[in-house]
């Protein structure tokens, strides 16, 4: 065991299923449940970090403001993972971060073929897509703690 991780995409996922005020108290809920789950965790295992992943770092304000038993946030983010940085440093956030998941543009990211297909990239596009995702992760030292790059 290297770290728990509390649920996977769910802050974001909430929007399948709510919108307007009640989104906002679902989110502001689940967060808040992840709290509690931290600190159970915490109680049965105080020598591993537990976490929370989301598909996007709108989900921190809500870990901010309800999940302070959280030692670290997450975060799935391909295309927007050079955005990271700069989003952690806008929001006053003290805790570090990983990327759970991240590469190349995922295949919601790129344009659509002329049959409605998104468009593969080339191996060279995808390769400098890893680079690039993993230039940005190295370069917030000290608070990026690493990623998984999905193939």
């Amino acid at each position: 065991v290297l770290m728990w991780n509390v649920g996977n995409e769910s802050v974001l996922g909430l929007q399948n299923c709510f919108s307007g005020d009640e989104l906002e108290r679902q989110r502001n809920a689940y967060t808040t449940f992840v709290n509690d789950v931290a600190k159970k965790i915490h109680g049965i295992d105080p020598n591993h970090p537990v976490t929370s992943t989301d598909a996007w770092t709108g989900a921190w304000p809500y870990y901010k403001r309800n999940a302070p038993d959280l030692d670290l946030y997450a975060v799935n983010s391909y295309n927007a993972v050079c955005d990271i940085k700069s989003t952690w440093q806008q929001g006053g956030y003290t805790k570090p971060y990983i990327v759970t998941e991240t590469g190349p543009a995922g295949e919601w990211e790129v344009p659509d073929d002329a049959n409605g297909v998104p468009a593969e990239p080339r191996d060279q596009d995808k390769a400098a897509g890893y680079t690039k995702a993993w230039n940005c992760v190295t370069g917030h030292r000290g608070v990026a703690l690493g990623a998984t790059m999905f193939h």
